[in-house]
């Protein structure tokens, strides 16, 4: 993980969001939390001068290199202080929790998919923003209490999740059987899982298939009731697996119970 990797991640998060596209990728002078944008008087957190920020983040770069700390530790710090640094005018948040994953990728605690680590840190955010606090007077114990807590409850609710798209992608097999093995529509369907909602230009770009190959596969899928037609409007015509939306619409209002 490099500065560069930061502001890279940074203007992604940032350079689509409409007003803030000349601050994506860019460091900006004082930044504080908590009042009006005029003037940081009574603000709840003040960052750094601007030209101790380099200084800053090239210490927590070093810090994430270490390889003999608890690794929900490292991801607690780490968050916690790119957090108090709060380099960017806004984003600061996503930045920081996109970093815990880049080292729970990186330590391999998570290979394959990414923990919603985020929904668990942020669903009390009243103990989340006063561990944040106690953080910044120099107590690192609650936050990584909170990142805890956190891994506890990505690692129940993504097994879940992962268990009920799992059935649904089964279902689906089980509605395509005898068709071929060669057919495009067996290329199509585990991308559902991360687009439920596809139409034919969406599987040429994203599953390569041409024109005639995704449309094919497209009816393919909603004869045998695997999607159905989202819009009746003749023109872009979309379908849907309400199966796996229904799942996903099930976790997500599970994560704001949880």
């Amino acid at each position: 993980m490099t500065e560069n990797n930061i502001l890279a991640m940074h203007e992604a998060l940032l350079s689509s969001q409409r007003g803030w596209e000349e601050y994506a990728g860019a460091c900006t002078n004082l930044v504080w939390v908590g009042t009006d944008s005029y003037s940081p008087r009574g603000a709840a957190h003040v960052g750094p001068q601007s030209e101790l920020i380099a200084d800053a983040k090239t210490d927590l770069l070093e810090f994430i290199k270490h390889d003999d700390l608890p690794v929900v530790a490292q991801c607690a710090i780490t968050y916690a202080q790119f957090e108090t640094i709060y380099p960017f005018a806004d984003g600061n948040g996503r930045c920081g929790r996109a970093l815990v994953h880049v080292i729970l990728r990186n330590k391999r605690l998570s290979c394959n998919t990414t923990p919603p680590v985020s929904a668990g840190l942020l669903h009390d955010t009243e103990s989340y923003f006063e561990a944040l606090t106690l953080f910044r007077e120099g107590d690192a114990a609650p936050i990584a209490r909170q990142f805890a807590q956190a891994c506890r409850f990505a690692v129940t609710s993504g097994r879940k999740l992962i268990d009920d798209l799992c059935e649904q992608l089964d279902e689906g097999r089980s509605h395509l059987q005898g068709v071929r093995s060669d057919a495009a529509v067996w290329r199509v369907l585990p991308n559902l899982i991360a687009q439920p909602i596809i139409n034919t230009r969406y599987l040429q770009k994203a599953v390569g298939l041409s024109k005639p190959q995704a449309e094919r596969a497209i009816k393919t899928l909603s004869e045998r009731g695997v999607v159905v037609e989202r819009t009746g409007r003749q023109r872009s015509v979309a379908y849907e697996h309400r199966g796996i939306l229904d799942v996903l619409d099930e976790y997500a209002a599970g994560l704001r119970r949880g």
